[in-house]
């Protein structure tokens, strides 16, 4: 259910985040998708489905998996689906069967309401924007500190 977005900016906010290091330039980045996966939240919490509306309140804004040469932020209910108080956001998401395993296929099944990925697909153009924009203010701020304690 991951979704990727390839950001590439102008040659300016490369050789500045080149310029940076990579703890600072991470950083920049690190925020500037947390600045555009917050649209893609916003976008989520209005799609998400309401019985108790407990789904809507446990969307969050998490860091993804570290692995090297990748940064990544995610829009999750919860730490892990089908764990926890809100374990049937799974269910919501993938969707299921519903009844026992006796009845075999004569089980139910429920749909996937999948509206995490639809508010992504949704948003991802504002996002991108937003996100060049933070990586370029946040390149220009730091690179200005940088010159300044120099």
């Amino acid at each position: 259910m991951a979704a990727k977005i390839k950001v590439q900016g102008s040659q300016a906010i490369q050789d500045g985040l080149k310029e940076l290091g990579k703890t600072v330039s991470r950083k920049v980045i690190v925020k500037g998708l947390r600045d555009g996966a917050k649209i893609n939240r916003t976008q989520a919490v209005a799609l998400a489905p309401v019985r108790s509306g407990a789904m809507k309140r446990a969307l969050k804004v998490r860091a993804g998996k570290r692995r090297s040469g990748v940064i990544s932020i995610l829009v999750s209910c919860g730490k892990k689906l089908f764990v926890g108080p809100l374990f049937y956001a799974g269910f919501v998401v993938f969707g299921h069967r519903a009844g026992g395993r006796k009845l075999g296929d004569g089980r139910k099944i429920i749909k996937a309401n999948d509206f995490i990925t639809r508010a992504f697909n949704a948003t991802k153009g504002d996002a991108v924007t937003v996100i060049e924009r933070s990586i370029a203010d946040g390149v220009e701020k730091a690179v200005n500190n940088l010159k300044v304690k120099a």
